[in-house]
């Protein structure tokens, strides 16, 4: 056998391998992306606790808990606690305030209860809930906002069911979750403003982002294979988490952008690209060396001072 189709064979047999061990890993980065661990609540506890986003004292006499159980309309039940304002603040429209609070990733409602304070100190009645897949709701695997977005209208459409349509509504997440209330917003255009903290513009880029400069893997084929085993675990695509596309379409939504500029997790720099997106009413605050989801730690006066601005100016609160 001539040299070089020893060569060739030898040659292909090394592609084939490459390609074989990087679709392994696809496999199981995907897999930890949409059946993620999740931190039990002690530990989510703990979490809050050291970084001071909420105390001990305040989880068990500040905050009071209704909690119940909502079908999402995929079938599984998802656990949601209702949080009742007390501050008998009444607004000229007597409009009841209401927002729905959406978690991050590997997370649950409870680390949300540092934005839950803020507007119940506002007048807002406040819903949390566990996204699918996550502490208590049913354990159906991650889609990172596509499916998450469809579960978050079901608690929307819960609280205006409740409260009735003489309501002013607004969603606030984090992470993983300011992704989905984005999505929510463009897919749905059913509230009337939008809080997006360290949300990602693009699934797919952001996985490109993390393979490259975190994991430091190539981006193709990885991205390639790992969108295949997305679809196939999921019955979703890369592409429909797509942030800066749903809020291309929100021009009618008041829409409040907030990013720490030292995030490693999710660049900053999608931060300007869905701010630049948003047509219509938008504030954009950027908080120097918050790392990912930090920022109301680091500033959380500021955070709050700036929260205020934003919805007096939305006309969602009277300043």
């Amino acid at each position: 056998m001539p040299w070089y189709f020893i060569f060739i064979i030898i040659l292909l047999s090394v592609i084939v391998l490459l390609l074989i061990c990087d679709f392994i890993i696809a496999y199981f980065i995907t897999k930890t992306m949409v059946e993620p661990y999740c931190a039990p609540i002690d530990d989510v506890l703990k979490h809050e606790y050291k970084y001071q986003r909420i105390n001990k004292d305040e989880f068990e006499h500040y905050f009071n808990f209704e909690d119940f159980d909502l079908q999402s309309q995929y079938g599984y039940n998802l656990k949601c606690s209702y949080l009742k304002n007390n501050q008998n603040i009444n607004f000229s429209d007597n409009k009841k305030r209401i927002v729905v609070l959406s978690h991050g990733w590997t997370s649950s409602r409870y680390a949300m209860l540092v934005y839950a304070k803020m507007y119940l100190n506002l007048g807002f009645d406040v819903f949390i809930y566990d996204h699918r897949n996550h502490f208590q709701s049913d354990k159906k695997v991650t889609t990172m906002g596509d499916k998450e977005a469809d579960d978050l209208q079901t608690v929307i459409e819960y609280a205006k069911k409740t409260f009735g349509e003489n309501v002013l509504i607004g969603t606030h997440g984090e992470s993983m979750g300011a992704a989905t209330v984005m999505i929510n917003a463009g897919r749905y255009h059913s509230v009337d403003f939008v809080v997006e903290d360290c949300g990602y513009s693009s699934l797919e880029k952001l996985l490109k982002y993390q393979c490259k400069e975190l994991k430091h893997l190539p981006t193709f084929p990885t991205i390639f294979f790992g969108n295949f085993i997305f679809f196939v675990k999921t019955k979703s695509t890369y592409g429909k988490v797509n942030p800066i596309k749903s809020i291309a379409t929100c021009d009618d939504i008041p829409m409040y952008f907030i990013h720490g500029d030292n995030d490693k997790f999710v660049p900053s720099y999608m931060v300007y690209k869905n701010y630049d997106a948003k047509p219509g009413f938008k504030m954009l605050s950027v908080y120097k060396g918050s790392s990912h989801a930090h920022s109301v730690v680091d500033y959380k006066k500021e955070y709050e001072k700036n929260l205020i601005k934003f919805l007096g100016e939305a006309k969602i609160i009277e300043n």
